[in-house]
């Protein structure tokens, strides 16, 4: 039988795909969660993608999952290995976690 905590992580795999190393996004985040790290988020063109855990010590807080907030702008670009989020005219970049 399937924890609880199973079938809500099961449902966020199958609710968000994964974010590809192949494809481009570019939006306004209307709504996120994570969940032990990992962020789901959905932008104001309906797209919704899972962003593996991923941090940059440059930023406080750290983790992407803890950075992110609504109404950032989020750009990724096919073949980048970097996300970047835009806010308050301000660009900050956390690398692109490499799927195992």
């Amino acid at each position: 039988m399937m924890a609880q905590s199973d079938i809500y992580y099961s449902k966020l795999e199958r609710d968000y795909p994964l974010l590809s190393s192949l494809e481009q996004l570019d939006g306004i985040i209307i709504n996120y969660k994570d969940h032990f790290e990992h962020t789901y988020i959905e932008i104001n063109t309906g797209v919704k993608r899972h962003i593996r855990p991923t941090e940059n010590h440059d930023y406080s807080p750290s983790k992407f999952s803890d950075f992110i907030a609504l109404s950032d702008r989020i750009i990724f670009e096919n073949s980048a290995d970097q996300i970047q989020l835009i806010r308050d005219n301000r660009s900050y970049y956390f690398k692109l976690a490499e799927s195992n």
